[in-house]
């Protein structure tokens, strides 16, 4: 039987794995339990976030925790705690040493100083681990509700990863994709702590690593939500669980213009204003021109008629998109039907170049996207995407006049970010915008 020393939270998650891990017949558990909730320190987080979040930030997130949802999960303590402590400091080496361990676990419990997670590293070589509600390094820190808020419902899951000094930067073990559509809101992060629990527990008896997404991803750090921001992922997380196909909702609003005779070329791709196209279009052109990328073989992902075949006419050019009305009618065109999830191409690393003109505003799972154009592109290969930018909260307020005219339901929904809702404004779906870390 493994010896595993438990460095926990007592918030209902680290509870929940550590009634599943007490339970196992295979592990002898320890469990020394983080108590180090006080006015002072919650004094001091505020302060560090005033600093680098600012005060809107603070008053946010304040109203959450005063009249936000709270979860009514509780979960009983079915196994002993050994010890509790306040701090990594000395005394925690003490205990760690005291209980020789052959594995550690860190479940649920604040970041851990490189100073103590050196120590630990050092007590137990290569046998350190820490389990995560969402998949790394994507969404670390606040996983999975960050991944909802984003409308990111791919890359939902959970991750067991080796301790490291970065906080969820250690080499993986294993992970898993996960569906929570079974669940409430204020479920997924319990849920998800459990599959980390067997997933960790099959790593320590057999040695197995099961990692279900292996893609190459950036890696990005998320803090605590704020109330807004929450509400963003509940009303997320309804159209998750009501199965909305935001995708499908699109390709029928294309196909739908593009048969409508009375709009321009432009138009009937979803362009709103023709002279910005073509600034744009020559924008792109001027750029993928001055890329000093010989026999260049371009792939234009959403190309609606293959415009760009004209205007790249020195390149190989393949387009491909999700409007069957634009494929069938541009034949002569190098282009076929396929979405950004399967582009049709079965050899990886194809493509010099890859353009996403206006798609990614257009897409319920960009992650997804982003993982099938890295599939298909070359090593060293370039990526252009044009996409629309998500407004401010100083360009909102800018905007709030139109809260009273005609388009204020729109501003409304662009604040929310109300972007997988299938309802139209006006006869078109909101399109979607991007923050920086997105």
């Amino acid at each position: 039987m493994e010896k595993l020393l438990i460095l926990s939270g007592n918030g209902v998650c680290a509870v929940s794995v550590n009634n599943l891990l007490f339970n196992s017949k295979n592990l002898d558990i320890i469990v020394l339990e983080e108590n180090n909730y006080s006015a002072k320190n919650v004094s001091r987080f505020l302060i560090k976030k005033l600093k680098t979040k600012g005060i809107f930030w603070v008053i946010d997130f304040v109203i959450g925790k005063l009249f936000g949802a709270k979860s009514s999960a509780e979960i009983k303590k079915e196994y002993g705690v050994h010890s509790t402590f306040k701090t990594f400091d000395a005394s925690i080496y003490d205990l760690v040493k005291e209980q020789n361990p052959d594995w550690i676990l860190t479940c649920g419990c604040s970041v851990i100083d490189r100073e103590t997670v050196a120590f630990l590293n050092k007590q137990c070589p290569e046998k350190v681990i820490n389990i995560h509600n969402g998949i790394t390094p994507r969404y670390r820190g606040i996983g999975n509700k960050w991944a909802i808020y984003e409308g990111n419902f791919g890359q939902l899951g959970t991750t067991v990863h080796r301790l490291h000094s970065g906080i969820d930067t250690g080499e993986i073990l294993s992970n898993k994709l996960l569906d929570f559509r079974n669940l409430d809101f204020d479920q997924i992060d319990i849920y998800a702590f459990e599959e980390a629990a067997l997933l960790l527990e099959d790593y320590i008896v057999k040695g197995d690593r099961k990692v279900e997404c292996q893609h190459k991803s950036i890696s990005t750090y998320y803090t605590y939500q704020t109330y807004s921001e929450e509400m963003v992922s509940r009303r997320n997380f309804n159209e998750y669980k009501n199965n909305v196909n935001i995708d499908e909702e699109w390709s029928k609003s294309f196909t739908k213009k593009s048969q409508n005779n009375d709009l321009s070329a432009y138009q009937k791709m979803g362009w709103t204003k023709d002279k910005t196209v073509s600034v744009r279009d020559n924008i792109i052109k001027n750029l993928i021109t001055s890329l000093s990328i010989k026999k260049v073989k371009l792939l234009d992902v959403g190309c609606g008629d293959g415009r760009y075949q004209k205007l790249l006419n020195n390149f190989h050019y393949e387009g491909c998109d999700y409007s069957k009305e634009f494929t069938e009618r541009n034949k002569n065109i190098n282009i076929h039907f396929a979405n950004a999830y399967d582009l049709g191409f079965a050899q990886d690393n194809s493509f010099d170049i890859v353009l996403c003109a206006g798609l990614f505003q257009h897409l319920g799972n960009p992650s997804k996207a982003i993982y099938e154009i890295d599939r298909v592109l070359k090593p060293n290969g370039v990526v252009i995407i044009s996409t629309l930018k998500q407004f401010s909260r100083f360009e909102l307020l800018i905007m709030s006049p139109f809260l009273i005219t005609g388009k204020g339901h729109l501003v409304k929904r662009i604040k929310k970010r109300d972007y997988l809702n299938a309802a139209p404004f006006n006869g078109d779906l909101v399109a979607r915008r991007y923050n920086v870390n997105e």
